[in-house]
């Protein structure tokens, strides 16, 4: 299409997507979560002889594509198409309807939170060693100490499904972190991947022996989380446990997952 413009002008591609979203951030230290909305600016629809732009199309639905000269002025492509025969033209509109798709919110599981070792030396450790009721299940507990906390903080991923606490059979649906402030003051943050919600997060934060493993005696609960897109939560209110000679603060981060398809049947939950 070179030579098409007049008065030596050259020409010129134009191409738009209009977008819109929003993004959330999460600070790693308290867990609060911040949404920010975003748009495109819109295409410019006409411009002056210097080639600032004097208007703009303010509701842009559309994908636009323009092969134009370079100082004419911008308008949208038009849905309309026209063919010519010898004798007739003829003048045909087309659209197209959008797609709905229907997302189903599934139970997914039970989710612990676990840290990876530090080299040789386990930072998770296995609730069934533990004696108190409930005990006797997949799932981990860590040891941090205040110390631990008030510094970088202690996290990793939340895992679903890991029966028999064998980790090659879990799902990673996300990440959690712990971290202290001067006060001693615990927080607790879990910020989940797309395509999974929390359903209720969980927290305890207690002595060793642990006497009680059951998610609804924790320290802290969350009770249902009702939205349909609860990816983020956390507690600010924790307090460092006070633990007597010989014992060890522990401290179990605990989910119940959901997960989003598209699909008429759910999967199947895994192990909880």
């Amino acid at each position: 299409m070179a030579g098409m413009c007049p008065n030596g002008d050259r020409e010129g591609l134009d191409f738009y997507l209009a977008f819109f979203g929003q993004v959330e951030s999460v600070d790693p230290s308290t867990g609060a979560v911040t949404t920010t909305t975003f748009k495109s600016l819109p295409p410019c629809t006409a411009r002056d002889a210097s080639g600032q732009c004097t208007s703009y199309a303010t509701t842009p639905d559309y994908l636009e594509m323009m092969y134009r000269c370079t100082k004419c002025a911008a308008a949208p492509c038009k849905t309309t198409t026209t063919t010519t025969t010898k004798s007739t033209s003829t003048s045909t509109s087309s659209s197209s309807s959008p797609t709905t798709t229907h997302t189903k919110i599934c139970s997914f599981g039970t989710a612990f939170g676990y840290e990876k070792p530090s080299g040789s030396i386990k930072k998770s450790l296995t609730l069934d060693t533990q004696p108190g009721q409930g005990c006797n299940r997949w799932g981990w507990y860590e040891t941090p100490t205040l110390a631990d906390l008030q510094g970088s903080g202690i996290g990793g991923p939340l895992y679903v499904g890991a029966g028999g606490n064998d980790i090659a059979k879990a799902v990673a649906v996300g990440a959690w972190l712990a971290k202290a402030n001067s006060e001693g003051k615990v927080a607790v943050g879990w910020a989940l991947v797309e395509g999974y919600n929390l359903a209720e997060a969980n927290v305890h934060f207690d002595c060793l022996p642990l006497s009680k493993c059951a998610p609804g005696s924790y320290t802290c609960t969350s009770g249902p989380l009702t939205s349909r897109d609860t990816r983020y939560w956390a507690v600010t209110t924790l307090v460092y446990p006070r633990c007597p000679s010989g014992s060890r603060a522990a401290l179990v981060v605990h989910a119940s997952v959901n997960v989003k398809t598209t699909d008429k049947i759910c999967p199947a939950p895994k192990a909880s």
